[in-house]
């Protein structure tokens, strides 16, 4: 059950919060409504900084309580006037429509005056019944009375109230548990263990967690909230833009911090299922109707998965498997936040105020509140409901907690059990568990009338396995230059090697290119960045001019004449090229003759956005710093294979922490893991509808805080290749979609340019070369 606090309708701002426990009047009969009343507990304090959200006064002390009944109002939709009406009046006005009340002595009569009464909107029992007194020098509303007959504006008779000063003791003595100074101290010291844990040499991997905005729930439901979810659940789907249909799988993972989710290992073993995570309230999304729907939710793009290494299902241990993503959610969205992560032996040990299991169905969230068993218990209350579990399948057992009303709910894998601690001047949800079932499935839940207990992997032994498992650098070891990108990668990084190549059709042309000294790399000086990595020269690197109405693109030379570009950047483009090595080092700029576009590239296509860049004169290596990129078109390229996680992408990366303004340079970066499925592409570039057959998917740099990436259209990626015994450069594909001044990692198309050789070399015009001789073959003949 949850409380709804601050407003009476959907436009209103509201705070929903889940109700800790219900205290029921040991003495209530519900036949004769005696001692009809409740006292609920709150999971989370009620934000009364909110202007609509108040409590009322209680007359706890003596010269507070009136013997009299006047000034009473009752509250409906506004302050309404009401008389008190005697008992002997009350029963009359009863009989009079033929009703017979009895009232306990601890109930009274009160009546809407009937010139108010038209303007009443009558509500359920339980309306409150004010008593306004002056204390101080200000008219407060005191609580009086509850309505229990529901006639709160019925003219004709009376309504019939219970009386809460008859009840203060007992309200007062149940509320005693609920002691602000225990709860603050006890928060103090999970506080200053969790500062001195974060001190202790070898725990940077900490800072990866903000514990100042984890584990609460309340922001997100201070809202008008029809569908209200807890922060951290995230729907897993396989393609982007998740649908009711992805919902039935019932697919859940718990955000811990905001790179990285934790979820069920025996649901994640599939990993490429789970290539998408949607964040939010997503009921609220799909219920939007306006066009500011994209609030409410963020779709994460999953950059990888590791299940633990010792996971069964058969015993069920170590089920729980963590998801890395490539972006990070937005730290500004209010429907997003991580759960907390009890780190500290205190936070671990400490008797939690209450345990919470949230689950989904569909975009629903429901909470149940539980209580933990001994593995003794727990397997005993299975055995009465003809149920055997065998005790190494029992990591945490939890049933459900004896509170009013508590249905049971099918919980589906990874659902999160949390404890709620006082941490921060706030209770905080901090993760318990993941729901798991052994030998069966969700659906052997689905009997809602047998109260078994419930299954989680307890979180507690995992918390190293997790932070051993995170980087606290996203990029870890890409970033590199010719000393060290053949240097060797994870296993996990390693990409498929490609098919063998054909034999270039026009061979006589490899004599337009130099392999004495092409795409060979100049020395590189080191980084002095505190993220590592390696300034690049590339001196075959360049661009359009940066006044091209289209926007800038690059260029990659691949001979003294020529360039390679896409098409899609290049087809209306006619001013000079830019040459330059690094993002600071002098320009060189070169005419242009002819852009050469591929004679089936259409608007919109991947394939065949490709075009070539005819120079005006020769870009010449003896005068200039440029060399051409080599192309892999001899025998021995044709037929030897590469990797592609030890591709090179080159991009500018700009640094905010290295001085004042942005520190650019131009950076290669081995590829790794971020070969990736192209449905991240066709997520990102949904304008992108044209054959992508020869296009791959590979992710933008991974970034630290303070950085920004730039990787234009025409980007190249190469291969580093050993060729007559010096690694050089090959050119195997270039960017199709480049990204600018880029805050977070994003996917890419590139097209591979493998099945485009045979239409550069037969673009080329084999005579350019001969205009550069200072004499005629006409007349004279040189014999080498």
């Amino acid at each position: 059950l949850d409380v709804v606090l601050g407003g009476i309708d959907l436009f209103w701002e509201t705070q929903r919060i889940p109700i800790r426990r219900i205290v029921i009047h040991p003495k209530y009969n519900s036949s004769s409504f005696k001692n009809d009343i409740a006292l609920m507990e709150l999971s989370v304090p009620a934000n009364t900084t909110n202007p609509l959200i108040r409590p009322i006064c209680l007359p706890v002390t003596p010269e507070l309580r009136p013997v009299d009944f006047a000034n009473l109002k009752v509250t409906v939709f506004v302050p309404m006037r009401v008389n008190y009406v005697n008992e002997t009046e009350c029963r009359a006005k009863y009989a009079k429509v033929a009703q017979n009340v009895f009232l306990d002595e601890k109930q009274f009569c009160a009546q809407t005056l009937e010139e108010d009464s038209k303007y009443c909107t009558a509500l359920t029992s339980g309306v409150p019944l004010n008593q306004v007194q002056t204390f101080g020098v200000h008219e407060r509303y005191f609580l009086r009375g509850f309505d229990l007959y529901m006639q709160s504006c019925n003219a004709t008779v009376p309504s019939i109230y219970i009386d809460v000063n008859e009840y203060l003791d007992w309200i007062l003595y149940n509320m005693k548990y609920c002691g602000a100074d225990d709860e603050g101290s006890n928060g103090a010291s999970l506080e200053a263990d969790w500062g001195s844990l974060q001190q202790q040499q070898g725990n940077e991997k900490l800072t990866l967690f903000n514990m100042t905005d984890c584990g609460l729930a309340e922001p997100f439901d201070q809202t008008s909230n029809r569908y209200p979810n807890m922060p951290w659940i995230g729907w897993l789907h396989t393609h982007p833009g998740v649908t009711v249909a992805d919902l039935k799988d019932d697919s859940l993972a718990v955000l811990i911090n905001r790179r990285y989710a934790l979820a069920a290992a025996a649901i994640m073993q599939n990993k490429s299922q789970w290539r998408f995570i949607t964040l939010g309230s997503l009921g609220n999304y799909f219920a939007c109707r306006n066009d500011r729907c994209e609030r409410y939710t963020q779709e994460m793009d999953v950059r990888g998965i590791t299940v633990h290494p010792s996971f069964t299902k058969h015993p069920r241990q170590h089920d729980i498997a963590l998801i890395e993503f490539w972006q990070s959610p937005d730290p500004k969205n209010r429907y997003i936040r991580p759960i907390c992560l009890p780190f500290t032996e205190s936070m671990r040990h400490g008797a939690p105020l209450a345990l919470i299991v949230s689950t989904i169905n569909l975009f629903f969230t429901e909470n149940r509140q539980l209580q933990q068993l001994t593995v003794a218990s727990c397997q005993q209350q299975f055995a009465q409901n003809g149920r055997t579990v065998k005790r190494e399948d029992i990591s945490l057992c939890a049933a459900l907690a004896d509170v009013e009303r508590q249905s049971r709910v099918s919980i589906v894998p990874g659902a999160p059990l949390q404890a709620m601690l006082q941490f921060g001047g706030h209770k905080r949800h901090f993760l318990r568990g993941l729901n798991y079932a052994p030998n069966r499935t969700v659906s052997a839940y689905e009997n809602l009338n047998v109260y078994l207990p419930y299954l989680f992997t307890d979180i507690h032994p995992y918390l190293d396995w997790m932070l051993d498992s995170m980087s606290v650098k996203p990029r870890q070891n890409l970033l590199g230059g010719s000393g060290n990108l053949l240097a060797p990668l994870e296993e996990h990084y390693l990409g498929t090697a490609q098919d063998l190549r054909l034999p270039i059709r026009n061979a006589a042309k490899r004599r337009l290119f130099n392999f004495k000294n092409c795409g060979t790399d100049v020395p590189h000086s080191l980084s002095s960045s505190e993220h590592g990595g390696v300034n690049v020269t590339h001196q075959w690197f360049g661009g359009t001019s940066s006044d091209f109405p289209y926007g800038e693109c690059v260029v990659t030379l691949i001979s003294e004449w020529y360039l390679l570009g896409s098409a899609s950047c290049l087809k209306n483009y006619s001013k000079p090229i830019i040459l330059r090595m690094q993002a600071h080092d002098p320009s060189q700029s070169f005419p242009i003759q002819r852009i050469i576009l591929h004679p089936q590239y259409q608007r919109g296509d991947l394939d065949n956005n490709i075009a070539l860049v005819q120079l005006a004169k020769p870009v010449n290596s003896n005068r200039t710093h440029f060399k051409p990129v080599c192309l892999p078109i001899t025998g021995q390229l044709r037929t030897s294979s590469y990797n592609t996680s030890h591709l090179v992408t080159v991009g500018t990366l700009s640094d905010t922490h290295r001085g004042k303004g942005f520190d650019s340079r131009t950076v290669g970066a081995t590829v790794g893991d971020r070969w990736v499925d192209i449905s991240y592409c066709q997520k990102r570039w949904k304008r992108m509808t044209g054959r992508r057959s020869s296009a791959s998917c590979i992710y933008s740099l991974p970034l630290s805080d303070g950085e920004y990436y730039e990787q234009l259209d025409g980007a190249p990626i190469y291969s580093v290749e050993s060729f007559n015994n010096i690694d050089r450069h090959f050119l195997r594909g270039i960017a199709l979609t480049g990204v600018a001044f880029y805050d977070v990692p994003a996917p890419i198309y590139f097209l591979e340019i493998d099945s485009y050789l045979d239409w550069i070399l037969d673009s080329m015009d084999e005579t350019l070369h001969l205009r550069e001789l200072s004499y005629s073959l006409n007349e004279k003949l040189v014999f080498s």
